[in-house]
């Protein structure tokens, strides 16, 4: 077999997979048989076992390769522990391995069980669409329906052909030539587009039943978390003052829980070090007020039982991140539902807040909490309200160049550059562990992407990495060899400096999945370029205008003597374009690239 005749030119296939979980006795055994069929699919040799938390154990793992000519090459080491993420006590682990021996031609088959306690029931999904073509596979589930609990299930993407049956106690699924997963870039989560199939727990068929019953819970949780009102009452008088306006209030009040030790975000330690620093649990805010700490959630509803003591009507709603999954009132999952937000009414308009997000300015939500919908505070409905969506205003990347040009053809000069909203935020957040020396060589690398190759780049300045601000400004400077075209009298530079930010990020003609952005966006770009002694600006490229529904772009360069100025905006209006939109998305970006690639023409002055 030297390829899959359904599917030409994968690099590997999955032969054959199967899965099998059992809820009665607590186990999942996991076995896959894979081909390699060039050099490219040996990759597929490196070996990873499905995420389980550290409630869970991997046991019996198995693994070898069979070579082209027959021999069989045993794994005999041990598989590698991988912590995939950590919250509290709770982490997210995985097992790799490399399968030795492997060639072009190879088989590799690996197997692994995990198991739980034995009564212990979670919410387990098929993920039967996999990052490789699957030729064969089978999936069984014998459940457990003990103590009231019954079992339902929905697929997603499976042909009607291929759809899982009760038989007795086990959920069965066989499926036949299923592609593997086509990532591409921007696209939606995967955990949204993969063909897959839920399974859910609960002691109601209907899930406006169990959405009800999880709202009333939550509330009464939360609430008794937040009622400490002396307290909440003393701390709001040694925040705010009586002459502070409502709004003034508010955002005291909003910087005082962000000083607050935020636990959520902090570099990840180990058991030794937690135990070390001897944290005591929060039980309420007045805990947290007390202890100086708090995780993300226990911080929102801190601000909320402050801003409801200073006489806010105030609440909260529960959301899901919209960067891991998507809104299903149809599944019946809360965990999916883990983020606390503040909502504060103030002049009959509700405004969402985050004070759990360290650097989030007031009045914004991080990207992944727009757009998306949860469960509001409310004891005896299930109340689902949608975050505003995120707007093009809420961004901004603007880039400011000062330069000179000398007869060499070389540019130098000073490079501005300034981030607003989701986009300071998003640099903040991503550097928050890094050390000085880090994130300097971050943005210089940044600002050496977006440059010319060869670009050297010096930061003279940079803002407060810790400042909860809407803006974030990095000062350099710069010097860009050989930019400009020298060709005998005549000098010819392009209009942007800025080829590699230009680059059209989507290359290939044809596209599978819908393209999802973390938010709309504004680019601003001022360049201004003075000529070397001698020389005058003869042409420069005419004003262009191409707006849209759904982007803009405007280009503007004006003259003066040995000096050209360029105004540039681009305008990215909406974050979700469907797959049929792809083409006029690319279009547009195309249209800005080529923009940038005209030239500004030089001419050397006569006497």
């Amino acid at each position: 077999m030297k390829e899959f005749a359904p599917m030409p030119g994968v690099h590997a296939v999955t032969l054959y997979r199967k899965v099998e979980h059992d809820d009665k006795e607590g186990w999942e055994k996991q076995y896959y048989r894979i081909k390699i069929f060039d050099e490219e699919g040996k990759k597929y040799a490196n070996v990873e076992s499905d995420t389980f938390p550290n409630n869970m154990r991997l046991t019996n793992f198995e693994a070898r390769s069979i070579r082209p000519d027959g021999t069989i090459v045993p794994f005999t080491g041990k598989p590698a522990d991988k912590l995939v993420a950590k919250y509290k006590s709770l982490s997210l682990n995985q097992k790799t391995a490399a399968i030795p021996d492997v060639q072009v031609g190879s088989i590799v088959e690996y197997r692994y069980t995990i198991k739980w306690e034995t009564g212990w029931l979670y919410d387990s999904v098929w993920q039967v669409q996999d990052n490789l073509p699957t030729r064969d596979a089978e999936f069984s589930l014998r459940y457990n329906t003990g103590g009231g609990y019954g079992i339902s299930w929905l697929t997603y993407f499976l042909p009607q052909t291929m759809q899982p049956k009760d038989d007795k106690g086990v959920v069965r699924l066989a499926v036949h030539n299923i592609p593997g997963l086509e990532k591409e870039s921007n696209m939606p989560p995967e955990s949204e587009v993969r063909a897959r199939v839920e399974f859910m727990y609960g002691t109601s068929s209907k899930p406006e039943d169990y959405w009800k019953e999880q709202a009333t819970q939550w509330t009464k949780w939360a609430e008794e978390y937040m009622n400490k009102k002396k307290a909440a009452q003393a701390e709001v008088s040694a925040v705010v003052g009586a002459s502070d306006t409502p709004d003034q209030k508010l955002r005291k009040l909003y910087a005082r829980v962000q000083k607050i030790r935020n636990l959520t975000y902090e570099p990840e330690k180990s058991e030794k070090e937690l135990e070390h620093e001897k944290l005591k649990q929060n039980n309420n805010i007045e805990d947290v007020l007390k202890h100086g700490y708090g995780y993300h959630n226990t911080l929102v509803r801190t601000f909320v039982a402050l801003a409801r003591a200073a006489g806010f009507d105030a609440t909260m709603i529960r959301v899901t991140e919209r960067d891991q999954h998507f809104h299903h009132a149809e599944v019946p999952k809360i965990d999916r539902y883990d983020t606390e937000l503040a909502v504060v009414k103030i002049d009959g308009k509700d405004v969402y807040l985050d004070p759990g997000i360290p650097f989030c300015p007031y009045g914004l939500l991080s990207w992944e909490d727009t757009g998306t919908y949860g469960l509001m505070l409310d004891k005896d409905h299930a109340v689902w309200q949608k975050t505003p969506d995120p707007v093009v205003t809420d961004s901004m990347q603007k880039r400011v160049a000062s330069l000179e040009l000398n007869p060499d053809g070389d540019l130098a000069g000073q490079l501005t550059v300034t981030l607003l909203g989701q986009d300071a935020l998003y640099e903040r957040i991503s550097e928050r562990d890094n050390d000085d020396t880090q994130k300097k060589k971050d943005i210089e690398d940044l600002l050496k992407k977006w440059l010319p190759s060869g670009t050297t780049v010096e930061l003279t300045k940079v803002d407060d990495w810790k400042a909860a601000s809407d803006q974030f400004e990095v000062v350099a400077k710069i010097s860009i060899p050989g930019f400009a075209a020298v060709t005998g009298k005549r000098v010819m530079i392009p209009v942007s400096i800025y080829p590699g930010a230009d680059q059209n990020r989507f290359e290939h003609a044809k596209r599978i999945m819908p393209v999802y952005l973390r938010h709309p966006y504004r680019e601003f770009d001022e360049i201004s370029v003075k000529a070397p002694e001698g020389m005058k600006v003869e042409t420069v490229p005419q004003a262009r205008t191409s707006p849209n529904s759904f982007a803009d772009l405007t280009l503007a360069v004006n003259k003066e003597q040995n000096t050209y100025t360029i105004d540039r905006q681009v305008t990215v209006k909406r974050y979700f374009f469907e797959t049929a939109e792809y083409p006029s998305l690319r279009a547009f970006l195309d249209g800005v690239k080529s923009a940038g690639d005209e030239q500004v023409v030089l001419r050397a002055s006569t006497k």
